[in-house]
């Protein structure tokens, strides 16, 4: 992972400079211009000066990264013949809804489904507020409970070069693996937590975009710089995309996760800005024949994070659910011609990150997404709904088998504050109950921030709508007791929270209890700059 710097008193103004070769070890690339020396009066030559214009990689053929490959045990001559060969590729849209794709990225989504024949999950749920628990099940099927009690203790010094993540299991199969994000300084895994002690995949581009970040990032309106130097600091990783299909061709498997956070993550309106720009790699790919041989995803992890719509009702559903596109090569999907009708089917069922991580396990194993093995499967799902044993369905169920209709929130693994497979009722604001219920919310945040003694304690302000949940009645059971969402503002700070409360009591409207998280959907800047802690930042206000 070296960088190759080029300094030269004439080359950025000499058309006739010559071309200087790169090392095949330098994976990025520094360019520099040197600033003309002027000769003073009395004869001094002022010291040089160069400055930084532009950065990029390359996508090198390593080899060491060859050598492990061919390490791993062959497949045996007479399967040879037989041998599939397919790339994996997911690109990720930090915090754009499905319904902000369609509605602010109409050429992405137009080509998507008519030139690509992609297949949209118009159920996918979030099953976390932000981007790292939904990315924890995606990438690893876990919870971040369940991280915290095997591989990574919560902290800031703890890397997660421990956790399993799915391009780990790429890498034993013989894939080449790259991952890569922008807006680094808050990347999935480093906001707030140490991030990576060793490099996590063959191909990781934040040494690029880090030093891109620092050195040429600008425009930052919110939280992350718009712009690398000359361009979007987004069109890197697009960049990034056509350089690895190019390098890697139609003879080298690999596995490419790749998230986009700059553009998208601070306003839902900045998607229309990445749209022509997605449109056209994905045409590039297309035209080029990348996708032959590609099984691509595209995904996003949940809606706009903060912001006023989220205190609309389409603003809570859109906050809850982000899109997820896969596009087949035609000759997998002829091949495998029930797994692929069956994600077909699952189109309008309740899916999730964790059923996303199944189906990126079984793509490694091509062998159980054959017709007869998806049928076995599909068997003994219906026997666990069929013999009223539905609870005991797997958290996350591969989307190339038949999701059950009967499914709901709590066993695919969404907690009730997340929940949109029920029926929202505005209730007036004059209910006698409502305040204490907010109250309570109140009180319940002051706990979770009770041992950060540099954080305010928190007053109830305003209360700005509630909303009661009505069971859909296509569900296998209803839970007792009432839920409601609440919307309400805290002093001082005049933070936005959002809560879903569940009677636990016989009398109504007693005994609450929080179900889930509670989100901030404003911003907080730099109110919690005195704690570091990533859960606690969103409700600290600093004395």
């Amino acid at each position: 992972m070296c960088f190759f710097t080029r300094r030269e008193s004439n080359w950025c103004n000499d058309i006739e400079s010559p071309e200087t070769p790169i090392p095949p070890e330098h994976e990025f690339i520094e360019i520099y211009c040197l600033k003309t020396p002027v000769i003073t009066d009395d004869g001094k030559t002022p010291e040089k000066h160069y400055k930084l214009v532009d950065m990029f990689n390359t996508v090198p053929i390593k080899p060491e990264v060859e050598e492990r490959i061919q390490k791993i045990e062959q497949i045996p001559a007479s399967a040879e013949e037989n041998k599939e060969n397919f790339n994996v590729v997911i690109l990720g849209l930090d915090a754009v809804a499905h319904m902000n794709l369609i509605r602010r990225m109409p050429e992405t989504y137009e080509y998507l489904t008519e030139k690509l024949s992609a297949i949209g999950m118009a159920g996918y749920t979030k099953v976390g507020d932000n981007t790292f628990p939904n990315m924890a099940a995606a990438l690893m099927g876990r919870t971040v409970d369940e991280l915290k009690s095997t591989c990574w203790d919560g902290s800031k010094t703890q890397p997660f070069d421990d956790c399993p993540f799915i391009w780990k299991n790429y890498s034993a199969g013989g894939y080449r693996t790259s991952f890569a994000e922008d807006a680094p300084w808050m990347g999935i895994f480093h906001y707030l937590k140490y991030g990576f002690l060793e490099q996590p995949t063959d191909y990781y581009l934040r040494t690029l975009t880090y030093s891109q970040e620092v050195k040429m990032g600008h425009s930052k309106r919110l939280n992350a710089k718009l712009c690398y130097g000359p361009r979007p600091a987004f069109l890197t990783l697009l960049e990034n995309i056509k350089k690895t299909a190019l390098t890697m061709g139609k003879d080298k498997q690999y596995f490419q996760f790749t998230w986009a956070t700059s553009l998208f993550h601070d306003d839902l309106n900045n998607a229309a800005l990445g749209d022509v720009d997605i449109r056209d790699t994905l045409q590039w790919m297309k035209e080029g024949g990348f996708l032959e041989n590609t099984i691509l995803v595209l995904m996003s992890d949940h809606g706009s994070p903060y912001g006023s719509i989220l205190e609309t009702y389409q603003g809570k559903v859109e906050s809850r659910m982000p899109f997820l596109y896969f596009s087949f090569p035609t000759w997998f999907s002829e091949k495998y011609r029930s797994a692929v009708s069956n994600v077909k089917l699952n189109r309008n069922r309740l899916t999730t990150p964790f059923d996303l991580h199944e189906t990126l396990l079984d793509l490694l194993n091509p062998e159980s997404i054959e017709d007869n093995v998806i049928r076995d499967r599909h068997l003994k799902l219906r026997s666990l709904v069929n013999s009223g044993n539905a609870s005991l369905l797997p958290r996350g169920i591969s989307l190339f088998t038949p999701i059950p209709l009967s499914r709901d929130c709590e066993v695919a693994g969404i907690s009730e504050h997340f929940c949109v497979c029920h029926e929202m009722v505005a209730v007036s604001l004059k209910e006698d109950w409502i305040k204490k219920a907010a109250v309570f919310v109140a009180d319940e945040l002051n706990k979770m921030i009770d041992d950060f003694p540099q954080c305010s304690m928190l007053e109830l302000q305003e209360v700005k709508s509630v909303q009661q949940m009505m069971p859909s009645q296509s569900k296998m059971k209803n839970t007792s007791g009432d839920k409601f969402t609440i919307t309400l503002t805290t002093v001082p700070g005049n933070a936005t929270f959002e809560a879903t409360l569940k009677s636990q009591s016989s009398e109504k409207f007693d005994g609450w209890k929080i179900a889930g998280d509670i989100s901030r959907i404003n911003l907080y800047g730099t109110q919690s700059r005195c704690v570091t802690d990533y859960n606690i930042k969103k409700y600290c206000f600093c004395k």
